[in-house]
């Protein structure tokens, strides 16, 4: 167990310790970071200014499945089209990415929901899909390759 393991206290998960970032990030700034959870299922009913006109970002942070995946849609619309900064942690990150493009003339297809099983346009690729029987598709760039090549002249 390393030293940092032993001294971290089991209750520190992903969204506590996201937490501690954006509060040390204020102290970094001199600013009081001032938190308001909202639940994302909210913006599928709702509009997402009413809540979201007083903030100075968004952050959106992993999750699974559908459940509210709308509503992270909403919101990433909603920080795109005013400018507010949006940090969308893998799923959230997930959720701007298709709702970029889905607005975008190239991808009309995309779909609002990850998990759809085969969307027109997929722009979500999930490790899955990267795999050949039991095995990790092993992706080369062209420069690995070149130097592949290059090594294999030698």
């Amino acid at each position: 167990m390393s030293p940092w393991s032993a001294n971290t206290p089991a209750s520190r998960t992903p969204t506590n310790r996201s937490i501690e970032a954006l509060v040390h990030g204020g102290i970094a700034n001199k600013v009081k970071v001032n938190l308001q959870w909202i639940e994302s299922q909210t913006f599928e009913q709702e509009d997402a200014s009413a809540y979201l006109e007083d903030v100075h970002g968004i952050l959106v942070p992993g999750g699974f499945g559908e459940r509210g995946s709308e509503g992270k849609i909403r919101a990433a619309r909603y920080a795109r089209e005013r400018g507010v900064p949006y940090f969308g942690i893998c799923f959230g990150m997930q959720m701007a990415v298709i709702e970029v493009a889905a607005r975008s003339r190239r991808h009309r297809g995309a779909q609002a929901r990850p998990s759809s099983a085969r969307p027109p346009e997929p722009v979500i690729g999930l490790m899955t899909e990267w795999m050949k029987g039991a095995e990790l598709e092993k992706r080369q760039t062209e420069r690995q390759s070149r130097r592949h090549h290059a090594a294999r002249r030698l």
